[in-house]
């Protein structure tokens, strides 16, 4: 099987036998790797694979330096757990492992959306992309990766984490793997092409671009995302953005529950995953890896399991009477001011460091 969807348990379970049985290499990267005890298991079955001799590499955000359990560092409820993370990775250092941190925040955090957001696992022939992180709170969200077996795409894969590893950037677009801002082009392609059907899943895809690429498109479209949100800025856009997707005929479900599933299906044939939010601050201020999977039984499979069989946990969306004046305003001030940071602040952003 070229693809295997592994959701929440399953990926645990499946990532850990195949860390078992690896022969040669391992190569991670991950916006978030925390040092509880989801991060910390891994991190000491990283470095038991150095000792046996095999390559490995990690790549972590500095994302982790001050968001632990999505709490600001300097919390006192997070104290332990921060002395915690940075002892974790010294301790894998310490140990032989090679560990490059990304994105650095800069003088006064100014790069603090410039975020290197990648899912990648290497394990041999093997791979991993999704949305899943390495903690305890990240692990306790409906979420899922892919693993893949497939030579073309695997070369690929590891050229992208061999490039930031190098401190090297590119975007890249090939063997179905998309990176950083091709992503967008990608997206925004695969939408204008449905001729039936668009099904979207993401807790982060709330801006205004949406809005404009949905307008025009008089086919069945479906958004999933959340009841509650962990990022104010799109709790404050929502209501606005969600009577506008509405009136364009749209249908909004929710999860009651955290989901952090992001995935795009075209007329159940063409499937986009990866660590993207699917948003235009995910496609121009992030450094993201998605693969496109035209497999029609996988994605066929893939839509049973991760949106007709989830139906029962979804809230369909009803929007309030009343118009969102000051949302308008707010979105369109947020879209805009990320389209400014966007051209002069990002690419200003250290790879490594």
């Amino acid at each position: 099987m070229k693809y295997e969807l592994l959701v929440k348990k399953e990926f645990w379970d499946d990532f850990y036998n195949e860390l078992d049985s690896a022969k040669k290499r391992v190569y991670v990267q991950f916006m978030t790797f925390e040092g509880d005890k989801t991060g910390l298991k891994l991190a000491n079955k990283l470095i038991e694979l150095k000792k046996r001799g095999l390559e490995v590499k990690v790549l972590i955000d500095r994302f982790s330096d001050y968001y632990v359990s999505d709490t600001y560092y300097k919390r006192e409820e997070v104290r332990e757990e921060v002395i915690a993370t940075k002892n974790m990775i010294e301790s894998m250092e310490k140990n032989g492992i090679k560990v490059k941190r990304t994105h650095p925040y800069g003088l006064g955090k100014i790069f603090f959306l410039a975020r290197n957001h990648k899912k990648i696992i290497v394990i041999d022939d093997v791979y991993y992309l999704g949305g899943i992180n390495i903690s305890d709170h990240n692990k306790s969200w409906y979420d899922f990766m892919v693993k893949i077996k497939e030579k073309n795409s695997l070369k690929s894969v590891v050229n992208d984490f061999n490039y930031t590893f190098l401190n090297k950037f590119r975007n890249y677009k090939g063997n179905n793997i998309i990176t950083n801002k091709n992503i967008g082009d990608v997206f925004y392609d695969l939408i204008d092409g449905a001729k039936n059907e668009i099904i979207i899943s993401s807790p982060y895809a709330i801006d205004l671009s949406l809005i404009d690429i949905l307008k025009d498109k008089k086919i069945k479209k479906v958004l999933l995302t959340l009841k509650n949100n962990n990022q104010f800025v799109i709790t404050n856009m929502s209501k606005y953005i969600y009577r506008r997707l509405i009136e364009d005929g749209m249908d909004i479900f929710q999860y009651s529950n955290f989901s952090h599933a992001k995935f795009l299906v075209v007329d159940r044939n063409k499937l986009l995953i990866g660590s993207s939010n699917f948003g235009k601050e995910s496609f121009i201020a992030k450094q993201e890896i998605c693969i496109l999977i035209e497999d029609k039984k996988f994605v066929k499979n893939f839509v049973e399991r991760l949106y007709i069989n989830d139906k029962k946990k979804l809230i369909k969306y009803k929007c309030p009477k009343k118009r969102f004046f000051k949302q308008n305003a707010y979105s369109h001030l947020v879209y805009y001011l990320l389209l400014i940071y966007s051209r002069f602040i990002v690419k200003k952003v250290k790879l490594i460091g």
